[in-house]
Formats: C-alpha cells, sequence, structure tokens
C-alpha cells in the first residue's frame, strides 16, 4: 500500500512539474511577447570627390517600428542595430556641424533590408 501511494505522490509531482514548466512559458511568453525582429546596420559616410570617411555627420535612421539617430565617428563609420518587421529602411543624413569637415549637403535614400547591411554613403561637399 505504501509503494502505490508512493507512486501516486511521484507521479503527481510530476505531473505537476510538467505542466508548472508549461504554464511558466505560456505566462512568459504572454508578458514578453515574441522576440522582436532586429536588422544590424553599418557603413560608412565618406565625402564623394575624395572617398574619405567623414566624421559627425547625423543619420536619421527610421523603420516601420522605430526611428534612431547616429553620428558617423572620425573614420565615417557607422553601426546600430535596429527593430524592424518591414523590408526598408529610410535614411536622413544631415551635416549638423559644417565647421568640422566643412558644409555637406542632406542626403534622403531608402535601402532595402537583405541578409547584409554594410552601407556606403557618398555626399557631395558644398562650396
Amino acid at each position: 500500500m505504501k509503494i502505490i501511494a508512493k507512486f501516486k505522490s511521484n507521479l503527481i509531482q510530476r505531473l505537476l512539474g510538467i505542466f508548472g514548466a508549461a504554464s511558466f512559458l505560456m505566462i512568459f511568453q504572454a508578458c514578453y511577447g515574441t522576440p522582436q525582429n532586429y536588422t544590424e546596420v553599418s557603413g560608412k559616410i565618406t565625402d564623394n570627390e575624395s572617398g574619405t570617411g567623414i566624421e559627425g555627420i547625423q543619420m536619421k535612421v527610421k523603420s516601420d517600428s522605430q526611428e534612431m539617430t547616429l553620428l558617423s565617428d572620425s573614420n565615417g563609420d557607422f553601426t546600430t542595430l535596429i527593430k524592424t518587421t518591414g523590408g526598408t529602411l529610410d535614411f536622413k543624413i544631415i551635416d549638423v556641424d559644417g565647421k568640422l569637415n566643412g558644409l555637406y549637403e542632406d542626403k534622403d535614400t531608402t535601402i532595402v533590408i537583405t541578409g547584409e547591411n554594410n552601407l556606403v554613403f557618398k555626399i557631395n561637399k558644398i562650396s
């Protein structure tokens, strides 16, 4: 009789363990949702004539679900992760500090998101 009672007790504990884990996963997904889609975007902003990187150029990047602002580093490079569920990203490139490298033209462009998003934006200097 003790063996049957012990077996029933172990069976109940195992069932509660299995249902407890499943319940936890369902509650977790309900609270936090499914993982979001993030796309890594990196590249360089260069002078159209010389091909050298331009420091301090502001970029506004907009996807279907997020918008962010970046600045190019001392080599003109940038990198970010942006949340997106669509197939395109909109870029607005603005030289906010014409004193650092001279004044450059603004540029608006849209790209299609692919597996490799290493971009080069060439912008013209204003004389």
